[in-house]
This record gives structure tokens, sequence and C-alpha cells, in this order.
């Protein structure tokens, strides 16, 4: 009887065994994908950033460290498992996060992030970050990462390529539970303060209906659907989205120069 009850137990244990293991690893993976800690990121950029989104490049250098020490949290993150909102914020950040250590790599001989890679290298191709156990540059953690795999055109006006007339670095990190929200924001602000509109007499009478718009409406405008201008009327109010609805057929575009200067607060 005592060894049969031995059996028994064993037997019982053995079958107990992969449930454990099943639950165990969900849980794991489920805690790896809440592991994305952006805490000390967003400390950095409440500390280095301006309220207009430039950065104060001199007093990060002093912080180096602790960026390389966020960058390491990011390669050492799983995503397994993580849901949309997660891994949007954390491509945003790693992209955001990236470029700023670029730029101290090279800071302070730089004027701009295209000085970097010389006559036939790219800041965009050339350099690669380990994230989340993958290797990335710039433009892949754009172009796949956050275009493809995502698919969310608001992410142009919340990855920042230090340069002038880029969307302002956010100085808060985003975040999983609010990302929505702050996506939405970023993206009214870049359209308020980067989109005009005006009515031009044409030549045989008559008028053409012009937008004044960003180029980067131009280099990602599949991204924009149903088009250019009715995705600027979701995130604009007042006359512009009334010039927008009543000319919508006619509007043509307008692209603005694009200063590619490195975004920094000048003392």
């Amino acid at each position: 009887m005592f060894h049969l009850n031995i059996l028994r137990s064993f037997v019982f244990k053995a079958k107990l065994l992969p449930c454990l293991i099943a639950v165990f690893g969900v849980a794991s993976a489920i805690a790896n994908a809440a592991e994305v800690d952006h805490s000390l990121y967003d400390s950095l950029l409440k500390q280095h950033v301006t309220d207009n989104g430039l950065v104060r490049y001199e007093d990060l250098q002093q912080d180096k460290e602790q960026l390389d020490k966020y960058l390491r949290q990011l390669r050492n993150a799983s995503l397994e498992d993580a849901s949309k909102a997660t891994k949007l914020a954390f491509y945003i950040n790693a992209y955001n996060a990236c470029t700023l250590q670029l730029i101290l790599r090279h800071y302070p001989d730089i004027e701009s992030i295209r000085d970097i890679g010389g006559m036939f290298g790219s800041p965009f191709k050339d350099p690669e970050w380990e994230l989340a156990g993958e290797k990335l540059a710039l433009e892949e953690i754009e172009n796949e990462k956050l275009r493809e795999e995502i698919g969310d055109a608001r992410i142009h006006f919340a990855i920042n390529c230090a340069s002038m007339s880029c969307p302002p670095l956010r100085d808060a990190a985003y975040t999983a539970d609010k990302i929505d929200q702050q996506l939405d924001q970023v993206t009214r602000d870049f359209v308020r303060d980067n989109v005009t509109y005006r009515a031009k007499d044409k030549f045989l009478g008559g008028q053409k209906y012009i937008l004044s718009v960003s180029k980067i409406f131009n280099w990602y405008e599949e991204d924009y659907h149903p088009s250019v201008p009715a995705f600027i009327a979701r995130y604009t109010e007042g006359d512009t989205k009334q010039f927008i609805t009543e000319h919508k057929e006619e509007i043509k575009l307008d692209y603005q120069n694009y200063d590619w200067s490195l975004n920094e607060a000048r003392k």
C-alpha cells in the first residue's frame, strides 16, 4: 500500500508538471512584456528636452551613461506576446533614444544628423542597435517595425530625427497605457504648427487651393488614408478644416523646405 501511494503521487505530479510549466510560461511571457520600463528615459527627457521639443545636448552628454543604461534595458527586453500598444511605445521610444545616442557619439562636431556617415554612409542605415533581441538600424525601426508591422501613420509625428523640421521631441516617454492619446496629441500639434492654406488666382481665371505642408506628408504619402488632405482634416479644426472640406477635390499640396539643422536648444 505504501509503495502504491508513492506511485500515485508520482503519477499525479507528472501529470501536473506540464500544466505548471504552461502556467509559469504564460506568466513569464506576460511579465517579460510588462517589464519594458521607460521611466529612466522619461526622466532624461524631462531634464534635457525643452517645452518646444529642442534638446540640451551639452547637458545630456553628462547623463550619457544613463541613456546607455536605458538602451541596454531595451536590448534585453522581450516583446513576445506584447500588445500593439506596448510595441508602439517601445519602438517609438527606441527610435528617439537611439537617435539621441547617435548624436552624442558625434557631438559637438556636427551641425546636422546628415553630417554623420560621410558621403556614402547614412545615419539612418548604417549604425545598428540591438533591441529586444534584434539588430536594427533607425530606418528598420521606422519602416519595418512601426510602418509595416504596426501601421499607424501617427508615428511620423512621434519619432524624431534630431532636426529642426522634424516633429518636436516629446519631453516625456511614450507609454503603452496612454499611447493612443499621446499619438493623437502630437499629430494635432504638428498639423496645427506646420499646415497652412491659401487660395491663389489662376492666370486664366478662377482659383487654385493650396495646402502648404511638411515634406513628411510627401515622403510617406501612402500612409495617410484616404489622402493627405483627408488625414490632416481629421487632426485639425476651425478654418483649416473648413478649407479642406470645401475644396477637398481641388486642393494642391505645396511641400515646405525641410530644415535638417540639429534640433539643439541654444543657450
